[in-house]
């Protein structure tokens, strides 16, 4: 009888155990999910889709969609959820999480202001300047008509950091350039200069004189 009694002990508890487990595994946070579309629905690519208040989100991919998964703590509260992206006006929508997976589909519409403190990169990607962890430096022309030199080169001296420019001293003479220190293995540091999509070479072009 008493073995009889442990038996029958063991099984409830275990049945309690089990029957547990279902409870506990239902915890947990929602799944976010969707796609963000511009004008006629194409999708946006790396649009910012995010819940502010509790600092998760995530990038939409190439196909415009994305996916984060909110913490099990908000469950049961309602948030907003924000998609934004460089270029156009933000888009919002409230939503309540319940811990089930929850479809949000947002279509952004392109913003008809002037971008301010956008950057460039060198991969072709626009950024907002205050998200790059680099320093940029912009001169106007201003600026340059500040200090009056022989030429355009030399008016860029001391005005941007990294930068060391060395005046030939003679009239019409080329002026040395240097970034960042002597870099090159083959002794040639002079940079190339970019105007209007136009490369323009700063190397010597003069010949040996002929013997």
């Amino acid at each position: 009888m008493g073995m009889t009694g442990k038996i029958s002990r063991f099984l409830a508890i275990s049945a309690v155990v089990l029957g547990s487990v279902p409870a506990l595994a239902q915890a947990q946070g929602t799944t976010i999910s969707g796609q963000v579309t511009g004008a006629g629905g194409a999708p946006v690519v790396g649009a910012s889709v995010s819940i502010p208040t509790l600092r998760a989100g995530a990038f939409t991919d190439e196909t415009g969609r994305y996916t984060f998964t909110a913490p099990v703590s908000a469950n049961g509260t309602t948030v907003t959820v924000l998609a934004r992206r460089l270029g156009f006006q933000p888009s919002s929508a409230s939503i309540t999480l319940t811990g089930a997976p929850v479809t949000q589909n947002f279509s952004l519409s392109t913003a008809a202001t002037e971008l301010q403190g956008v950057v460039v990169t060198a991969l072709g990607l626009t950024r907002e300047k205050s998200q790059l962890g680099t320093a940029q430096q912009q001169i106007s022309n201003t600026e340059l008509n500040q200090t009056k030199a022989l030429n355009l080169v030399e008016q860029l001296s001391g005005k941007v950091s990294g930068v060391s420019i060395t005046g030939s001293g003679t009239q019409g003479g080329s002026s040395n350039i240097v970034i960042r220190g002597q870099n090159s293995i083959t002794g040639n540091n002079q940079p190339l200069f970019i105007v209007d999509g136009t490369p323009i070479s700063n190397n010597e072009n003069s010949s040996p004189p002929q013997r």
